[in-house]
């Protein structure tokens, strides 16, 4: 019988999410946090999170994020499914590779979030 092998994630590839869930939990961005954060949000401006890019497509946040689109922008919008009892959007978002749904993912948490705004 042949071995058994794993497909791993490329975990280099998942430091948008790291850098997200980072500067969302208002981590001091000091030593490792720091490094983790910076390459992360290179990561998180190629767009190869197809929910993260739809998120920020839907926010028409065409530069390249920062700490403040992450915490302020992009964060928010994945959070606000939670504070209506949809917390299922914001991982849908994050984990869907299909980029017509997360573009109505994306585009639904906007409307929650621009509803929590007024």
């Amino acid at each position: 019988m042949p071995p058994i092998t794993k497909i791993l994630p490329d975990l280099l590839q998942l430091l948008d999410i790291v850098a997200l869930g980072t500067i969302c939990d208002v981590v001091p961005l000091t030593g490792v946090n720091r490094a983790l954060v910076t390459q992360g949000l290179k990561i998180m401006s190629a767009r190869g999170n197809t929910g993260i890019a739809a998120c920020m497509d839907s926010a028409k946040l065409m530069e390249a994020p920062s700490t403040y689109h992450a915490g302020f922008i992009v964060g928010p919008r994945i959070n606000a499914g939670g504070r209506v009892g949809k917390p299922d959007l914001g991982v849908r978002l994050l984990s869907t590779n299909d980029p017509l749904e997360a573009a109505g993912i994306a585009r639904e948490l906007d409307q929650l979030t621009l509803n929590a705004k007024r």
